[in-house]
């Protein structure tokens, strides 16, 4: 593990915010790295455990950088402005990166010429920290360029499409999307720097999937690899899902999250002239579902359900979703689209009270 190689093939970014329990096993992780010559890029995101302590231990092969707590995309997005490696990799600081993953990626990279290096990882969920496959997306292994980025990425990533609707509920609804987060990739530093992507700060949860398909929108080609070489710990979302608990910060995050897949739409209309609208138009209407649920018991419910209903794009996408699917889904949809939202959520909460899912 350096942070002082001259002119490093990767640049490891860690955004760190009260992990102090972690630290020692991903600084572990990272020592055990079969690659040598990468940087070490952590960010304490303004801790208040003693994570600052602990990172201190290891000062001497990894860049640290101080910040006021500002969220892990601010965090990410300092880590970008600081590398220098020709590749970067997104580590999250809870989870496990098998020895030879940077190596793998960056060789892979390398070796097709590619701008992304997708791999896959394993889930550990439970008390009993049993490995589980995780959601790869049932894509095949190898390279894809340009067009087929669009084709096979994308919708594995912006959303739930119109026609994906009507399998909600069922088992097959997950089958073909991918896991989104940017752990899972290795990228290369200029597309990013290039074209300004970066993490948006307005986005509290779903911030990688944003990211990664602004990337796509760049990207000429991406090589997608079937091996583990992450290990995910999954655990309660904490603090961030108690905030994101708050109805209203909940509409602001699904509201930024739509405007941000409307000027993704906007892009790929003015360079590529490809309409993406139908490919996340499910993924706004479902938002609209899932806000009337979390809002049912606050006095604020209905109106912040209705201000977001009300958008233009979550109108659009309800006209152009077909009605199928089970009965509780046809029923709302039908409300959707003849505007009857008052009814729609009154339904919508009486069946939360019910146990209805």
């Amino acid at each position: 593990m350096q942070s002082t190689v001259e002119n490093p093939k990767v640049s490891v970014i860690v955004p760190c915010y009260n992990v102090g329990q972690y630290v020692e096993r991903f600084m572990r992780c990272l020592k055990n790295q079969t690659m040598t010559d990468f940087e070490t890029i952590c960010i304490d995101d303004g801790s208040s455990d003693n994570t600052i302590d602990v990172l201190n231990e290891f000062k001497s092969g990894v860049k640290i950088i101080h910040t006021e707590n500002h969220g892990v995309s601010e965090a990410r997005n300092t880590g970008i402005r600081a590398a220098r490696g020709e590749y970067l990799y997104f580590y999250d600081p809870d989870d496990e990166l098998a020895p030879d993953a940077l190596e793998t990626a960056y060789n892979k990279a390398v070796e097709t010429d590619s701008d992304a290096v997708q791999f896959d990882f394993q889930m550990v969920k439970g008390a009993d920290e049993t490995p589980l496959e995780g959601r790869n997306g049932n894509k095949d292994d190898g390279v894809y360029e340009r067009d087929d980025i669009l084709k096979v990425f994308m919708p594995r990533f912006i959303g739930y499409s119109a026609a994906e609707v009507q399998n909600y509920g069922r088992d097959n609804f997950f089958t073909d999307k991918d896991m989104c987060t940017v752990w899972r990739f290795l990228y290369r530093r200029s597309v990013i720097t290039d074209n300004g992507i970066c993490f948006s700060p307005a986005i509290h949860l779903g911030e990688d999937t944003l990211f990664n398909c602004w990337f796509l929108v760049y990207a000429k080609r991406i090589c997608y690899i079937k091996k583990v070489l992450y290990t995910y710990y999954s655990k309660d979302g904490g603090a961030l899902i108690s905030s994101l608990g708050k109805i209203d910060t909940l509409l602001k995050n699904k509201v930024a999250a739509a405007e941000e897949r409307g000027k993704i739409r906007e892009k790929l209309l003015a360079t590529k002239h490809i309409d993406i609208f139908n490919l996340y138009a499910g993924s706004l209407f479902l938002s609209a579902v899932e806000l009337a649920v979390k809002s049912s018991s606050a006095s604020i419910g209905p109106c912040v359900f209705l201000q977001y209903v009300r958008r233009n794009d979550v109108k659009n996408a309800t006209a152009v979703i077909p009605l199928k699917g089970n009965a509780k889904i046809k029923v709302l949809l039908l409300l959707f689209k003849m505007r009857l939202h008052h009814l729609a959520y009154a339904l919508i909460c009486f069946a939360n009270r019910l146990y209805i899912n």
